[in-house]
């Protein structure tokens, strides 16, 4: 996760211990018993579900970025249900 941020932000990501919303995770953490994760990418004067909601385009690409080594990186792992520890 650590290895994608970087490659997309273009630097190291700075880990923040919270959640600003509800999502469903319980169905991948509780039901199918993954782990689950949130990479917010969106710039901090965003005013979430406001009128003026924005993202800057720099943040919505380095997402897109972000996205494409997470799965690459994904695709490296073993074969889930195998012998390893999240």
């Amino acid at each position: 996760m650590r290895r994608a941020i970087a490659i997309g932000f273009g630097t190291a990501p700075v880990d923040v211990p919270l959640l600003g919303g509800s999502l469903p995770d319980v169905v991948f953490t509780q039901t199918l018993g993954l782990p689950s994760f949130l990479v917010p990418y969106a710039n901090a004067d965003e005013r979430n579900h406001a009128p003026n909601e924005n993202i800057a385009l720099d943040r919505f690409f380095a997402g897109i970025r972000t996205a494409v080594a997470l799965f690459a990186y994904l695709t490296e792992m073993d074969t889930p249900g195998a012998d390893r520890k999240y």
